[in-house]
């Protein structure tokens, strides 16, 4: 009898984690749709050919960017706008 409620808790905590990882993957994409969403509006506002994730590393662990000139890092602003939005929705909320 121990063991077989053993075996039921550790398949519920199994389907219980794999419910959370599907959740938590659909939460990121649409996030990075979000963020996607409003950095291509930038670019095509502001006449960008590219925008590169510095953030990111190589298969070597290694930055994908070198170099930045910061005068052309939009981060803070995508952010900015990104924020906005948020806070909108939740005054929608209340």
């Amino acid at each position: 009898a121990d063991m077989a409620l053993n075996e039921e808790m550790i398949a519920s905590a199994a389907l219980k984690r794999s419910r959370l990882t599907r959740r938590r993957r659909r939460v990121v994409r649409g996030g990075l749709a979000g963020v996607e969403k409003v950095v291509a509006a930038k670019c095509v506002t502001e006449g960008y050919m590219i925008v590169i994730d510095r953030s990111g590393k190589t298969l070597n662990n290694i930055p994908t960017v070198v170099y930045h000139n910061a005068a052309l890092d939009i981060t803070t602003p995508v952010i900015r706008t990104l924020n906005t939005g948020f806070s909108r929705k939740d005054k929608n909320r209340k």
